[in-house]
């Protein structure tokens, strides 16, 4: 963890709490609420349930201090609008009829506390006090958790195409709806959904990977659905299916495209209905997911030729994702070198520095059709064999070197992205037949930027 993390967990959000007393004895409310003020609570009062709700819809309060008998509306009435309105708000039932079974009661309707009358202002300041301690835990447990998933899942990169999918990342994890993401092997695609699954308000739940080409045939129905104990041989217990284990979370189906045309209707319906019905079962069980699908496909050629149904295809679309490969973004290359680098240190109690010059070139003319997984595993290979300084070219796995240019480059950044730009667009160039206008359309830009990357 960081300084600055460990600090941002110190400097907890401790403000004030906000009590609200609701009492009609005015002089037994005021003397309570002059002792928390002088305590440093912030307070608000009122003299009848009525009041108290009206002014709780502004005020927010943390904690409620309720009588239990009042005219107008009672005390048990304010505790259940309150645990109906504001769930969060902690409220202490207060009276001065205390039995066992009214504190047994006004728990089992939500209170967090009792008090009996005449309050002895220790043993509230003590209640509140715990309120307050429990507040700053989980405050502390939502900022701890925030940061392992930030370190877990997170995405590198400054180019484009990772800033545009950084940014679809925060827009999907905002909405429950299903998302398709389109990727070749190796591009993170569970990785996205994973940081869709972390972000959203599902994060609580699980989430459930299934790589849908691994399944046989014969076993993705009973694997997606379930079954009951004897409903087919072999089946010596109750088992649920992935839908039913995603139930509260997310469901990722890598590789849909592989799923058999009769299962892919049978999703669908489990989907649309949110039911499921186990193998051996006649009695459909309720379900709630979202489902992130991803494919190296192109799922519209598909349903063409038959092999995926088009009305599962606009189901799971409703959010639409593509990811970039490494060649088209290699300017990302040196920072997820280091980012791996960093990675494996941390993994293998290494203290390499970084890549190379020479090491750093080959990475970034290799034409990784492994994508990033093969940029990471070849990383984790060459730090197997180096523990301190530098990666260096022969540490590299021999394919990635083997036919690299070995010339020296900037050890700035910056200079050695242009010096790769440099070598890249003049291989364009050359692969045209020297045609500047087609090279430029080949790479995506005017001619006046090809030139300009040409002279810089």
């Amino acid at each position: 963890m960081s300084d600055i993390q460990a600090s941002a967990i110190e400097q907890k959000q401790t403000g004030t709490l906000k009590i609200l007393m609701v009492d009609d004895e005015e002089m037994f409310r005021e003397e309570i609420v002059a002792e928390l003020r002088e305590n440093g609570y912030e307070c608000e009062t009122a003299f009848d349930g009525e009041q108290g709700l009206e002014l709780a819809a502004s005020f927010l309060p943390d904690v409620v201090l309720c009588d239990l008998m009042m005219p107008r509306m009672n005390g048990d009435e304010v505790l259940k609008k309150l645990s109906e309105q504001m769930p969060a708000t902690q409220v202490i039932m207060i009276t001065a009829y205390g039995t066992l079974e009214g504190a047994v009661d006004s728990f089992r309707k939500g209170a967090c506390d009792y008090l009996l009358k005449p309050v002895i202002i220790e043993d509230l300041l003590a209640k509140i006090g715990r309120i307050r301690n429990e507040r700053q835990l989980r405050t502390e447990v939502q900022q701890l958790r925030q940061i392992v998933s930030d370190k877990r899942f997170e995405i590198v990169g400054e180019s484009n195409a990772i800033q545009e999918v950084v940014s679809l990342i925060e827009a999907f994890a905002e909405v429950d709806t299903s998302v398709l993401i389109y990727g070749e092997t190796g591009t993170g695609k569970e990785l996205v959904a994973q940081t869709i699954h972390e972000r959203s308000a599902r994060r609580s739940g699980r989430f459930v990977a299934v790589n849908c080409a691994a399944i046989p045939d014969t076993l993705m129905e009973s694997e997606f659905f379930g079954y009951l104990r004897g409903a087919f041989s072999g089946a010596e217990q109750d088992r649920k299916g992935f839908i039913q284990a995603a139930n509260g979370g997310t469901l990722f189906l890598d590789e849909i495209s592989e799923l058999p045309v009769g299962l892919q209707a049978k999703l669908l319906r489990a989907l649309e209905s949110r039911e499921v019905t186990p193998l051996g079962s006649n009695f459909p069980q309720k379900t709630d997911l979202r489902l992130i699908a991803a494919t190296n496909r192109d799922l519209v050629e598909e349903i063409k030729e038959g092999r995926f149904r088009e009305d599962l295809y606009y189901r799971i679309r409703v959010g639409e994702m593509r990811l970039t490969s490494l060649t088209e973004m290699k300017e990302d290359i040196p920072l997820l070198t280091q980012h791996f680098i960093d990675q494996f240190n941390q993994q293998m109690r290494r203290a390499v520095r970084g890549a190379d010059n020479r090491a750093l070139r080959a990475l970034m003319l290799y034409p990784w059709p492994g994508n990033v997984r093969e940029l990471r595993n070849a990383i984790e290979r060459a730090m197997v064999f180096r523990k301190i300084d530098f990666l260096e070219l022969e540490d590299l796995p021999r394919e990635i070197w083997q036919d690299a240019e070995t010339e020296p480059i900037p050890d700035d950044l910056k200079q050695a992205v242009r010096a790769y730009e440099k070598a890249h667009i003049r291989a364009v160039i050359k692969s045209v037949d020297g045609n500047r206008e087609a090279a430029a359309k080949r790479l995506g830009v005017d001619r006046s930027t090809l030139y300009r990357k040409l002279e810089g």
